[in-house]
């Protein structure tokens, strides 16, 4: 699963890199609940002098940021959405961003799923997840392409990808798509796409 979930050598990397600085990472983890990761690195103290109130700090930009995106800027009550990924967590995630813009999401958890629903219905725009078991998001979109009947004419595709590197959104539209989003899902980005995509007359800005 390592084109999937990573191969898990991040935690490995990170222990090596505590130990060259001296210190060392533990881990306290109980199972169906959850892990607390601690690492600790000695560091010489080379001015006593406070620096400020972290917590304070850590809490203040805590409320700034919960209060930044308050629901999008517009509805699109008759828009018909799908949104494709194996993970549960991403779609209950994308459909709660969705939910104030009141449009009508269907979510699936594979690519098959996805090509199911499009030979029975027409969607005005495809959130499709580009790492997925079986087939991935491009093998998707062009099986898709290949049905009868073309059941995607004037349905943009939007991948998502936590590989939002140079030179891939070239890959990406090469590939078909209208767009990429990266993940984690930046809100306005997301917004501003829905914007950018959905059918004009289906808009209303608030």
């Amino acid at each position: 699963n390592r084109s999937i979930e990573g191969t898990g050598l991040g935690l490995t990397i990170c222990h090596r890199l505590a130990q060259l600085m001296g210190g060392n990472i533990s881990v306290e983890s109980e199972y169906g609940k959850g892990s607390t990761f601690i690492v600790v690195v000695p560091q010489e103290v080379v001015d006593s002098s406070p620096v400020g109130d972290f917590e304070k700090a850590y809490m203040d930009e805590k409320k700034s940021k919960s209060g930044a995106y308050e629901g999008a800027s517009f509805t699109a009550p008759t828009a018909k959405i799908l949104s494709v990924d194996d993970n549960e967590i991403n779609l209950l995630l994308l459909e709660a961003l969705l939910k104030t813009t009141e449009a009508n999401i269907t979510s699936v958890g594979s690519g098959q799923e996805m090509l199911d629903c499009i030979a029975k219905e027409h969607y005005d725009l495809i959130f499709l997840d580009h790492m997925m078991p079986g087939m991935d998001g491009i093998e998707t979109l062009r099986r898709a392409r290949e049905m009868e009947g073309d059941p995607l004419k004037g349905t943009p595709v939007i991948v998502l990808t936590a590989n939002a590197i140079a030179g891939n959104r070239e890959k990406y539209i090469g590939a078909g798509f209208a767009e990429y989003l990266s993940k984690p899902i930046d809100p306005p980005k997301l917004e501003e796409m829905m914007i950018k995509f959905l059918p004009p007359e289906k808009v209303k800005i608030r």
